[in-house]
């Protein structure tokens, strides 16, 4: 049914994550401005994962629509790789500071997966609502790489695999990096829900 509907073949890989793969989520057409500014900061926390041993996905250096030299992908072909893309990571990081219909359709799609986002500005209350979602307020760049390289260091898959699971101190599923619940142990840097 969903090879019919989105009429492209769907492989057992769609469905499937790969430990330490991360998918990188931000705005890239509703403020052109802002996705230049940021590159260079999203650049950076990739460096600074790929030291964690990461593999990170990130659109905004694979199919940016402003960029000196756009990509030959229509809507349909960026839907399709963006979709695989979300379904076979492990974690999904979403720059939340702008709204934008694409993140939040890769928060839908992501709906089983932990969710890490990060934002210094208002964030919508249905997002902040999400099972697994947990958002992270920052004052600088520094701070925001600090705080994800906490997140993101472990002692590998087997030991600490991400995962959803219940916190008795939250309503909904929240974020697990082994035994220790994220949104507990960040709880002073998050957005309020």
């Amino acid at each position: 049914m969903l090879e019919d509907v989105f009429e492209t073949e769907i492989s057992t890989e769609t469905f499937g994550f790969y430990p330490s793969r991360i998918y990188f989520a931000s705005s890239l057409t509703a403020d052109p401005a802002y996705t230049k500014r940021m590159k260079p900061t999203w650049n950076k926390i990739i460096k600074e994962l790929a030291k964690l041993d990461w593999d990170v996905y990130a659109p905004f250096n694979q199919t940016d629509p402003h960029s000196k030299n756009p990509d030959t992908l229509d809507s349909y072909q960026i839907r399709d790789l963006d979709h695989t893309q979300v379904l076979t990571a492990e974690v999904a990081l979403m720059d939340l500071n702008r709204p934008s219909h694409g993140v939040g359709q890769e928060i839908e799609m992501s709906v089983f997966m932990p969710k890490i986002g990060f934002a210094q500005a208002k964030v919508s209350r249905m997002t902040k609502g999400m099972p697994g979602l947990m958002i992270l307020h920052y004052e600088n760049e520094r701070e925001l790489t600090e705080m994800l390289k906490q997140i993101f260091k472990r002692n590998g898959y087997k030991k600490e695999p991400f995962y959803l699971a219940k916190c008795h101190e939250h309503p909904t599923h929240t974020i697990f990096k082994g035994n220790v619940c994220l949104n507990c142990a960040f709880a002073n840097h998050l957005h309020k829900v």
